[in-house]
């Protein structure tokens, strides 16, 4: 067994499920030319126009897509959590570069394939492939989707919705306790500082939101206020 299915073994949650079924036909020489590797927080996985040789799984953690704005501010247009693949857009495309840069938004553990290893791959498991594929279609649907509504939000509806993902992320405990800088939901939101602190200083006053200090709190009947404000949008 090679070094990225071995891993896979022992992870747990369903991205270990997820890809100990997606990659059960990888024979051990394909992964000759892989690894399993860690990067941190802040870290760059890939750049966009870089030559696009290898594909990535993300087996634990959160990346985000970002781009350049040309005041030199970063805009974080997608967030990926595991399990993901990257870089298998450029494949089908037949694109020899990357189109985007990923960036890591925490710790995180990903594996890579060569180019040619991932295509020898699925063109041998036809399971797999349709898998991707579906997975895929099902994204640019979503994203079109997202970016056609998105672009005409207000910055309260912007801020209103990044809250309640947050929220829905945050698990069981039905409280969103979130420490995170102005500067960061701004890039997050494509949105100024005035802006997202305009939309906070009018949730507080709402009562949608607590705030102790920088972090800001959000309950559940917070949350499914914040949700009236974006219904049109959020399914």
């Amino acid at each position: 067994m090679g070094a990225i299915k071995a891993y896979v073994e022992g992870l747990e949650g369903y991205a270990g499920e997820y890809f100990r079924i997606l990659l059960r036909s990888l024979r051990q020489e394909m992964e000759t030319g892989g690894r399993v590797f860690h990067m941190s927080e802040g870290e760059v996985l890939l750049r966009a126009q870089e030559e696009a040789t290898y594909i990535y799984l993300l087996l634990a953690g959160r990346v985000s897509g970002v781009d350049e704005m040309e005041s030199g501010s970063v805009y974080a247009f997608a967030h990926f959590t595991a399990p993901a693949i990257f870089g298998e857009y450029e494949v089908f495309s037949d694109c020899p570069v990357y189109r985007g840069t990923l960036v890591c938004a925490g710790d995180c553990v990903l594996a890579s394939l060569p180019r040619s290893t991932y295509l020898e791959w699925v063109r041998g498991d036809v399971d797999a492939l349709f898998s991707r594929t579906c997975q895929m279609v099902r994204q640019l649907v979503d994203q079109t989707g997202t970016e056609r509504s998105y672009l005409f939000l207000s910055g309260v509806e912007r801020m209103s919705i990044y809250l309640c993902r947050a929220w829905e992320k945050s698990g069981e405990s039905g409280l969103l306790h979130l420490n995170v800088a102005r500067q960061q939901m701004a890039d997050e939101t494509g949105l100024s500082i005035k802006t997202v602190q305009r939309a906070l200083l009018r949730f507080r006053k709402e009562n949608l939101i607590s705030c102790q200090g920088r972090a800001i709190k959000v309950n559940e009947k917070q949350y499914q206020g914040l949700r009236l404000l974006c219904r049109e949008v959020l399914p």
